[in-house]
C-alpha cells in the first residue's frame, strides 16, 4: 500500500470512530425505548404525584425545572403536530394559547427537531441527540483537519467536543441545537484576524 492510501484509511477510520460516542450515548435509551432526559421532577406536578416512587430524589435545579416546564412539553407538542401532519403555528396548551413559531426557543425549524415530526417521541429525541453529537464531532474534526492536524489528533479534538457539557448535561436546551456548528466559526475568525 502506498503512504497516501494508508493516510486516507487512517482518516476514514477516525471518521468512523467519531460515531462511537453518539452510539454509546443513544443506544441504551433506544434499546429500552426510554426518553433520554431526566424527567423525575415531572411527578411533582399534578396529576402525576401518585406516580412518583417513594424516596425518589427531586431535582431542585433551575435547569431541571426548565426542562420539565418548558422544553419537554414543546418536544411533545412538536411530536403531536408532526403525527397529525400539521405545522405547529399555535400552541393551545400554553396559557390561553401561544404563537409557537414566533418563539425561537421552540426550534420548530431546527434540523435537529425534524426527527420529532416523523418518529415516535422517545425515538425522535434519541435520534435528535445522536445527530447533534455526530454533527458536533464531524464539524470539530473537519476544522481540526483544516488546520493541518493529523487524522488521529483531529479525532482527539472532536471526541472531547462531542462530550462537552452542553451535549451531555442539557442536550434539550436550545443552545445545544446551535453548538454543533460552533467549530465552523474558527475559519471565519482566522480570516477576519489575518485579513
Amino acid at each position: 500500500m502506498t503512504k497516501k492510501r494508508i493516510y486516507y484509511l487512517k482518516a476514514i477510520l477516525c471518521l468512523l470512530v467519531l460515531f462511537i460516542t453518539p452510539l454509546a450515548i443513544s443506544l441504551p435509551s433506544l434499546l429500552h425505548n426510554e426518553v433520554p432526559l431526566n424527567l423525575e421532577g415531572l411527578t411533582l406536578r399534578a396529576p402525576w404525584q401518585e406516580a412518583r416512587a417513594p424516596g425518589t430524589a427531586v431535582p431542585e435545579t433551575h435547569a431541571a425545572h426548565a426542562l420539565i416546564e418548558r422544553y419537554y412539553p414543546w418536544y411533545v407538542f412538536l411530536n403531536q403536530a408532526g403525527t397529525a401532519g400539521e405545522l405547529p403555528l399555535w400552541n393551545p396548551y400554553e396559557g390561553f394559547g401561544f404563537p409557537f413559531l414566533a418563539l425561537w426557543r421552540t426550534r420548530a425549524f431546527s434540523p435537529f427537531s425534524l426527527p420529532l415530526y416523523f418518529l415516535p417521541l422517545a425515538q425522535g429525541i434519541i435520534v435528535s441527540i445522536f445527530l447533534k453529537l455526530s454533527i458536533a464531532g464531524l464539524c470539530a474534526y473537519f476544522i481540526a483537519r483544516r488546520f493541518q492536524f493529523s487524522p488521529f489528533f483531529a479525532l482527539l479534538v472532536a471526541i472531547p467536543f462531542q462530550l462537552s457539557g452542553i451535549f451531555m448535561v442539557s442536550p434539550w436546551h436550545p443552545v445545544a441545537d446551535v453548538a454543533p456548528f460552533f467549530p465552523l466559526l474558527l475559519p471565519c475568525l482566522q480570516c477576519l484576524m489575518l485579513g
